[in-house]
């Protein structure tokens, strides 16, 4: 008899479209395939072979399927299938993309700055696909000075005080919408020069310097002042500004100080710092010399910081200490026995401690080099928080005076009744999470709060009770944003202090004098234009410093939503969210309706807390039609539709 033997190449039958799936669903991939004899079915992923998950025997037939349960980023990816038998080879591929809603990477806190700068205000997001970034500002359009880049900054230039207001940053992408909301004020140059910092000698600066020989000193004299906008710093030596002198010794550092190298007697005479800006100016004037003798004995000292040491000039108790040379620095004390005591150390108290004496009529000197090593520990607390109370509606601050060893990161982060804080619209986290600021604060707030701080070594942890009590001002207002406010207190206007007879009368917000500037002006009637939620809180009119009226202005926002681009929208089981960003104050109810009837939430719908609705299990036959999203506060609504097919 004849024995035939029949052989045919591989064959895949199953084909699949490209995928797109989002961040944490699942992905189920299937490979059939026939062949004479039985063909070998591999799975490989980006040129890489892959286990597969079922295989399923047929007599010709050979099923391979790849399933993950819950998608990562490294799960998105090209996927080749391939069939292999003594005849020959079939294979197919099929795209895996993995999608994420956009996150903010970088989004800045309030900015305030000077009528003519140009501001420009980073807000980047992240996301698959990468989202577009736009800005909008509420309740107002846009500016012909307004325009963002490519990368998602916005630039103000030559700002005005008509840019003061609040914008959102929306950041968008086909998963759904993400946005960060960032209040800018502009204000006018209005405040002179204040010297806040000066030399600690003055009037008559005698600076005395031990050094070796053949070497001379540098010495520094302190100039900083407050102002708006901040000053410049001018430095004269007998009248002549050093930036005239034709020497390379003076340097003004953008601080004010001024840093005088290689200094000797000669440097000896008048000084005056002058802080200037376009409102007006600032001076201060002292003599200074200098006296420089040649160093004795010396030896060097290493010690860890906290430490507490003693340094000695070997029991001269006519003796006196220099630092650096000049004076000794906080927490040093001279002993009787002329020796000088330092607690708690730190790394600014390295340097050279020269201890003068006199011996037979001669004065001499013994330095001691000392040199600060960080100890290696937690991070410590500099000062604990303190148990506070608050009235409602106010701004609470909080700051986490922490430190730890130079050059170990130290991660903080704050809890509230042993709840992590997040950064939100009311919740400012800043200053690398030092600072933790609530503003219009409820009594919910009421309770612990604490800062955590953690490095390499450890974690400290400070505390504090905060406790939230009701307000109670005279005239409780609520205005809505944008709207122009009067506060009256013009019956106070003749009333005086002890003696009557009228008297001056003046505003405060939260305590703090307000001068008259575009945005609100003063008198016994104070109007507020163009009220933003930066206006809210406490305005008290005062006579004769005395307060008469307190006024608590809340600042609502009607409810807005940012408006679709493509109201037509076409769904498929890869496509299944509706976006309706919004936002109000106090933060809007959100509804969804299909078809006028009301969404009911359950395993059918679910909606982000930025308002994307998502669909499940589409269905072609009941799921199209009208879908619209309606946001409500007690001060408006405001709707959005879109008209939905299904294919």
């Amino acid at each position: 008899f004849y024995y035939f033997l029949v052989t045919s190449r591989p064959k895949i039958q199953s084909q699949l479209l490209p995928l797109i799936v989002r961040l944490g669903d699942p992905i189920s991939l299937n490979c059939t395939a026939t062949g004479r004899p039985p063909p070998l079915v591999q799975w490989t992923k980006d040129g890489v072979p892959v286990e597969s998950e079922n295989i399923s025997i047929g007599l010709y037939t050979i099923s391979e399927s790849i399933i993950i349960m819950r998608s990562s980023v490294s799960d998105g990816g090209t996927y080749v299938c391939t069939a292999n038998n003594t005849v020959g080879t079939d294979s197919y591929s099929v795209q895996v993309d993995i999608t994420t809603l956009p996150s903010f990477t970088t989004t800045p806190g309030p900015v305030s700055n000077l009528t003519g700068d140009n501001i420009n205000i980073s807000c980047i997001a992240i996301g698959l696909p990468t989202p577009s970034v736009k800005w909008v500002r509420l309740n107002k359009t846009d500016s012909t000075n307004t325009t963002i880049s490519n990368n998602g900054v916005l630039i103000i230039n030559n700002s005005s005080l008509s840019d003061t207001g609040d914008y959102v940053c929306v950041a968008t992408n086909i998963v759904g919408i993400n946005t960060a909301q960032i209040p800018i004020e502009i204000k006018d140059p209005t405040e002179v020069p204040v010297l806040t910092k000066l030399p600690d000698c003055i009037p008559c600066c005698n600076r005395e310097f031990s050094v070796s020989i053949g070497t001379l000193p540098d010495t520094t004299f302190d100039c900083q002042a407050s102002g708006l906008p901040p000053p410049r710093y001018d430095w004269f030596v007998n009248g002549t500004n050093v930036s005239e002198i034709n020497s390379h010794q003076y340097k003004v550092l953008p601080n004010g100080t001024l840093v005088i190298t290689r200094v000797n007697s000669s440097f000896d005479g008048t000084y005056r710092c002058l802080a200037s800006n376009i409102v007006g100016t600032s001076a201060v004037h002292f003599g200074a010399s200098f006296t420089i003798t040649i160093a004795g004995t010396s030896e060097d000292m290493v010690v860890l910081t906290r430490s507490n040491i003693v340094l000695s000039c070997g029991a001269h108790n006519d003796s006196y200490w220099k630092y650096n040379g000049s004076v000794v620095i906080a927490g040093e004390v001279q002993r009787d026995d002329g020796s000088l005591e330092i607690h708690g150390v730190n790394l600014l108290h390295a340097g050279a401690y020269i201890c003068v004496y006199n011996k037979t009529g001669r004065l001499l000197t013994h330095t001691i080099f000392l040199h600060v090593q960080e100890r290696k520990e937690p991070p410590y607390f500099i000062s604990l928080l303190n148990d506070t109370q608050v009235l409602a509606g106010r701004t609470l601050s909080l700051t986490c005076h922490v430190t730890g060893p130079t050059g170990y990161d130290v991660m903080i982060n704050w809890y509230h009744n042993d709840i992590k804080l997040r950064g939100t619209d009311e919740i400012f986290i800043t200053d690398g999470n030092k600072t933790l600021t609530l503003f219009g604060i409820g009594f919910m707030w009421s309770g612990n709060f604490s800062c955590s701080a953690k490095n390499q070594y450890g974690i400290s942890t400070s505390a504090a009770l905060v406790q939230v009590h009701a307000r109670a001002p005279d005239e409780h207002m609520i205005v809505l944003h944008n709207s122009i406010v009067d506060l009256d207190c013009s019956e106070f206007i003749n009333e005086g202090g002890e003696g009557g007879g009228g008297g001056i009368m003046e505003w405060r917000y939260n305590g703090e004098k307000l001068q008259s500037r575009e945005g609100y002006s003063t008198s016994t009637l104070l109007k507020l234009h163009d009220v933003s939620l930066s206006n809210q809180g406490d305005y008290t009119c005062l006579v004769a410093r005395v307060v008469k009226k307190i006024f608590f202005v809340e600042v609502v926002v009607p409810p807005f939503i940012v408006e679709a681009t493509n109201k037509s929208v076409i769904l498929n089981t890869s496509h299944k969210n509706l976006d309706c960003p919004y936002y109000g104050r106090p933060f809007p109810l959100l509804r969804w309706r299909h078809n006028s009837t009301l969404i009911d939430l359950s395993s059918k719908y679910s909606v982000f807390h930025n308002g994307t609705l998502v669909i499940y299990n589409i269905n072609p036959h009941t799921d199209g039609g009208t879908y619209s999203c309606t946001a409500v506060n007690s001060y408006g609504r405001a709707s959005l539709s879109y008209e939905v097919n299904i294919y």
